[in-house]
């Protein structure tokens, strides 16, 4: 009885030590995705850059849209990057800063105050208004035709991060056509790996 106790006596203030943690804590760290959970990922790396960058006005691979014009192209690639789950993520969150450092070690901050702000991100502009919802860290993202909301969440204890794409609008009229013009989710489930 007495192992027990010590056992259970030891356990118990690190479940409070990480149900105390901010939501911020808990998001803070390096991420690796478990590409296993969550929705189905096509296989690693995508299409190649000669296949994103198309070929006289077409953007090449499976969502190919035909003929477009150089600016539904940069929202369709803009699209790609957002919606392409990244192998590796690390997360500095403080209570006036989040910065999201992808596996290529490109760095972009936002500021959760619920405010619009543009980012650069890829080949273009999109707006981003960022902000915390009880532990959840919510991001609504626009630009012409894109408008989506990015959320991430972490377990209590802050092992397990789910990134939630819900995606209402987006440049390739096929990929909508193909969700019956109605919006799509997609969940990436990862594990804290630092």
């Amino acid at each position: 009885m007495v192992v027990a106790f010590a056992v259970v006596a030891c356990a118990a203030p690190a479940v409070l030590r990480a149900q105390e943690k901010t939501p911020q804590a808990r998001l803070s760290g390096a991420w690796q995705l478990d590409r296993a959970l969550g929705t189905p990922i096509p296989e690693p790396g995508g299409r190649s850059d000669s296949q994103r960058s198309g070929g006289g006005g077409t953007i090449q691979g499976a969502s190919d849209p035909g003929p477009v014009m150089a600016g539904v192209r940069t929202l369709m690639l803009l699209m790609d990057d957002l919606t392409e789950p990244l192998p590796h993520l690390v997360c500095i969150a403080a209570a006036d800063v989040i910065t999201l450092i992808d596996d290529h070690g490109i760095s972009r901050r936002f500021a959760p105050v619920n405010k619009t702000e543009k980012i650069g991100y890829g080949s273009g502009m999109l707006s981003f208004r960022t902000r915390w919802e009880g532990s959840t860290l919510i991001q609504d993202i626009t630009a012409d035709s894109i408008d989506l909301t990015r959320t991430l969440e972490t377990t209590p204890d802050g092992s397990q991060l789910t990134i939630t794409l819900t995606i209402r609008k987006q440049p390739n009229p096929k990929a909508m056509a193909a969700q019956g013009n109605r919006g799509d989710i997609r969940k990436y489930v990862y594990h804290r790996v630092g």
